[in-house]
């Protein structure tokens, strides 16, 4: 029974080995992912709340800019934490970029400069957020529709309109139609400030100054009809 007991177990002791032989690479592979999967978890982990820490500086720092009126350094400085992209950070740096966005001032010429500077620079950066570019081309037609330049108000158009999201606007079509009519196309302005009186989905505001463009438009056109009668 003895020399069976000991056949036996050599027989086992074979077959341990041979599957050990058979599987210990997986077993190697599998102990290694997990200590290279830690070493990556730790790695990533410190390298978060470095960024972390970076961003929170960033803004900090941009927070102060813009309380002292350095408007140009904050925005840089915003932008750089919204490089960071770092999600807490990157969302305050849009709502503060859109935040200065609101409070530009324009008592002065000067005023009026420095906000369309801080815009352009604003729309044309190209790591700019999507929806803070379309608010400050908004506001950059705005300045145009009101310093009553007629070229900026047409180069600003023109590049308005080649984008379909923005072409659509309510707030570009009437600055559309404003600047036919400020450029003597009255029929083509009194079309335009038609079709946004007639768009359901247009707001109340537009409506409203389209249908008071239109009343003015009309009599503009009745004052010139006996003129009219006169030459002839």
């Amino acid at each position: 029974m003895d020399l069976i007991d000991e056949v036996v177990e050599e027989v086992q002791h074979e077959k341990l080995l041979n599957l050990w032989r058979r599987f210990s690479i997986f077993v190697y592979i599998f102990l290694g992912c997990v200590i290279i999967g830690t070493g990556i978890y730790a790695f990533w982990k410190d390298h978060e709340e470095k960024e972390t820490k970076k961003a929170s500086a960033f803004y900090a720092q941009g927070l102060k800019f813009e309380e002292s009126g350095q408007l140009k350094e904050a925005q840089e400085t915003f932008q750089g934490v919204i490089d960071l992209g770092v999600n807490g950070f990157k969302a305050l740096s849009e709502l503060s970029l859109g935040s200065m966005m609101g409070n530009l001032q324009k008592e002065s010429v000067q005023g009026v400069q420095e906000s369309r500077k801080f815009l352009e620079d604003l729309v044309s950066f190209p790591k700019t957020p999507k929806s803070l570019r379309r608010i400050g081309s908004m506001k950059l037609l705005l300045l145009d529709i009101e310093s009553k330049d007629m070229s900026f108000l047409k180069e600003r158009l023109e590049s308005l309109l080649k984008e379909k999201k923005m072409a659509s606007s309510f707030l570009v079509q009437e600055a559309r139609a404003s600047f036919e009519y400020q450029s003597g196309n009255l029929e083509k302005s009194y079309g335009l400030y038609e079709a946004l009186l007639k768009d359901p989905k247009a707001p109340h505001g537009v409506r409203h100054r389209a249908l008071r463009m239109m009343m003015f438009l009309k009599s503009k056109e009745a004052s010139r009809a006996p003129q009219a009668d006169e030459v002839t």
